[in-house]
């Protein structure tokens, strides 16, 4: 196991490649590629880390929210359904946390804050898709 076999399983697509594709799709393109940073899936891989940095380039929602947003906004990351879900972006603090989803990976080595608001934002969209 190595780098490569982690991005064969966790980031086979480039971010960029899914700016064109449902919500649904790219939040599980954002949840796989988070998964790969547990602590057990890293050790399968024989990693210390990820591979690749987890920022806007390998973040499928930013690729699609973030990175295309032509027009200035005070938040360019408020079209984002992960927005819709906290009332801020993932790596704003919100009052009731200690750190922010985002940050709680970069600073503190925890993706399951992150993997925690992806899932709701998943069933956020499959419950308006379902709900029409």
């Amino acid at each position: 196991m190595s780098a490569k076999s982690w991005a064969d399983d966790f980031y086979p697509t480039e971010a960029k490649k899914l700016v064109s594709k449902s919500d649904i799709e790219v939040i599980n393109h954002s949840i796989r590629k988070w998964e790969g940073a547990l602590p057990k899936n890293l050790k399968l891989h024989n990693l210390a880390k990820p591979p690749i940095y987890f920022g806007t380039e390998t973040c499928s929602l930013c690729q699609k929210y973030y990175a295309n947003n032509d027009e200035y906004a005070e938040s360019l990351c408020d079209s984002c359904p992960i927005y819709n879900i906290r009332g801020a972006a993932c790596f704003e603090e919100l009052d009731k946390e200690e750190i922010s989803p985002y940050h709680a990976y970069t600073i503190n080595n925890n993706p399951s804050p992150m993997l925690k608001v992806l899932e709701a934002t998943r069933k956020y969209c499959i419950k308006a898709v379902v709900d029409g």
